[in-house]
């Protein structure tokens, strides 16, 4: 994938790289080779610059306007615009950088000497710094991944540091420092919400439906946001093909959702995959695409590419996924505690009726869960998360009381001496977090997009080295706003999956498809697929680092792994995680194509 690269001094750059400005502070960008449709778009006048590179659609006046907020260090401004890109401007005395709302256009930086470097790809970084793996950080994302004040900013590699979503990374010549550039907002009604969402939404796609892409295809599962996305560039005039994977293996009505939608919409070219036999997760494995970070989806590559081959075959120029839409769509269970310390008892009571039914809990127990939830600080529960990882994370399954932060079941695997490093990190944190933290639940939301933005990141990658350009409109900066200005306690109906995405869409695609309250499911994939590549994952994790340098409990890892070959509920989420950690640390100590930075620290 194309990618950019700067420095705060005057200093040669990455490999293959060409130069879109130089001086004191160049900036380089590595082009995505045979991929000409990455936009990129400059503007310059005396000292300001200008640079969007990405998949972004504007004019040569919305350019110029982007250079006048450039003057006004209106970041903000500068995020607006339909599409995912980076921003990369130059005000005379520093360089600025801004990664999207959510992080899935990532920006790095790192200190070599007296000189900062900076790449939206963390490997030449740690390349050009010569980093080693910080394998304690990756431990803790594995435990807390969406613990935005532990594990933000970090990455696999030590002194390689993440710039969050939302936020700029600011060079000069003596400094470097990361602020959020997203204004503080006032929450928006209901009403408000949908009728942005829509705007945004449509404004997304139209975007894609009348770009020169020359092919436009999409994932068509059947499920809402990816369906929707399909249905709506198809109305907008384009003719898109829909790509649905069904096997036996996971029986649910995603398949006639599918079918029913496509049927209604003449510029819809629906294609049915049905694989024999059905792809399931960890399937040629060890082929996994290379990524920049670990990526927990890498042992899921060959059950999509099953489907998403046929849309590179299509010659797909532009593919379409629903990627983000649950995240942003759905209602959190903390909601919950929101309507608590709201003082709606009423909307509470009926909400904690859904969920004792849909979790086998008494009703007393959720109501009482939430407000106790309610009533909890930042830092009281950094130390509820702390006594959690204490006696061994999550069960594999049960009963488990609601809280705002939850480690994952990586801390049952934790050796004592890893364990107690984690907690002397979280206890320092609780020390000095402030109680008055806002709201925990728009905080914990908040950080749950930045971190799925690590996520898709990756997943962007490992689709663009098969050949397939993933674009997902729900995360575009002005949907994700859409969708955040929403109070996360009204995201929440008793019988709707996305009551937001249903009132925004309503009249722009079916009825039937917004009012659908199921949601397939695909578990038998997973625990069959350890089934099936059992002794590739065991031989994976026989050679495991983690375990080796003393962080993970090997004898641990390996009761759950048989557990899950024999088709046993257990901490399969966290399995997949390491499995996929442990595939990455193999690729990276046999990766010979990283792009090389050679930086001599005097060198300006």
């Amino acid at each position: 994938m194309v990618w950019l690269a700067g420095a705060s001094a005057a200093i040669p750059g990455p490999g293959e790289a060409r130069l879109l400005w130089g001086g004191e502070r160049p900036v380089w960008v590595v082009d995505e080779p045979g991929r000409p449709e990455t936009v990129v778009r400059m503007l310059e006048d005396g000292t300001s610059r200008l640079a969007v590179i990405g998949d972004v659609w504007l004019s040569g006046g919305d350019l110029a306007r982007g250079l006048a907020h450039v003057r006004r260090s209106d970041w903000h401004e500068l995020t607006r615009w339909p599409g995912s890109y980076w921003v990369v401007a130059d005000t005379g005395t520093s360089t600025v950088v801004l990664t999207d709302l959510c992080g899935q256009r990532p920006v790095y930086h790192a200190r070599l000497d007296d000189i900062v470097l900076w790449a939206t790809q963390a490997k030449p970084l740690a390349h050009a710094t010569k980093a080693a793996v910080d394998q304690a950080g990756m431990v803790r994302r594995l435990v807390v991944p969406a613990l935005g004040d532990l594990v933000g900013a970090q990455t696999t590699f030590a002194g390689v540091h993440r710039v969050p979503g939302g936020h700029a990374l600011t060079l000069t010549a003596r400094s470097r420092h990361v602020d959020p550039y997203e204004p503080e907002s006032p929450p928006m009604t209901f009403t408000e919400s949908a009728v942005r969402l829509r705007d945004a939404l449509a404004t997304a796609v139209e975007a894609r439906a009348t770009s020169p892409a020359e092919t436009i295809t999409a994932d068509f599962s059947g499920g809402l946001d990816s369906t929707t996305l399909a249905l709506l560039t198809a109305r907008a005039g384009r003719d898109v093909l829909g790509v649905t994977l069904a096997d036996r293996l996971n029986p649910n009505d995603d398949v006639s959702y599918a079918v029913l939608a496509a049927t209604a919409e003449p510029r819809l070219r629906h294609e049915l995959v049905a694989p024999e036999p059905p792809p399931t997760f960890f399937n040629d494995l060890l082929s996994a695409p290379v990524t920049d970070q670990p990526h927990s989806d890498a042992g899921r590559w060959a059950r999509k590419w099953s489907y998403q081959r046929h849309a590179v075959a299509a010659g797909s120029t532009l593919h379409l996924t629903g990627s983000g839409g649950d995240l942003l769509l759905a209602t959190p269970a903390t909601c919950l505690a929101d309507l608590a310390a709201g003082g709606h008892h009423l909307t509470l009571w009926r909400a904690a009726r859904a969920r004792a039914r849909l979790r086998h809990r008494p009703v007393y127990d959720v109501a009482q869960n939430a407000y106790q939830l309610a009533d909890t600080s930042y830092p009281d529960a950094l130390r509820q998360l702390a006594a959690a990882i204490r006696v061994g994370g999550q069960r594999a399954h049960g009963r488990r009381p609601l809280r705002w932060l939850a480690p994952s079941g990586v801390a049952a695997w934790l050796t004592p001496d890893a364990r107690n490093g984690l907690l002397t990190t979280i206890s320092d944190l609780a020390a000095v977090a402030p109680r008055g933290y806002g709201s925990l639940s728009r905080r914990r939301a908040w950080d749950e997009v930045r971190e799925f933005g690590t996520y898709q990141v990756e997943l962007n990658t490992q689709a663009a080295s098969l050949g397939l350009r993933l674009h997902a409109p729900f995360l575009d900066n002005e949907v994700v706003r859409a969708c955040m200005a929403l109070p996360p306690y009204l995201h929440n109906h008793p019988h709707r999956q996305k009551p937001l995405l249903a009132a925004a869409l309503r009249g722009l695609v079916p009825n039937s498809l917004l009012d659908r309250r199921t949601k397939g499911v695909y578990g038998a994939a997973g625990y069959v697929g350890i089934a099936r590549n059992i002794e590739v994952i065991r031989g994976l994790l026989d050679a495991s680092e983690l375990v080796a340098t003393g962080l993970l409990d090997a004898d641990a890892v390996a009761h759950d792994l048989e557990l899950a070959a024999a088709g046993i509920p257990t901490r399969f989420a966290a399995l997949e995680s390491v499995i996929t950690t442990e595939l990455w640390l193999s690729q990276y100590r046999a990766e010979t194509s990283v792009t090389p930075w050679e930086v001599t620290a005097h060198a300006h």
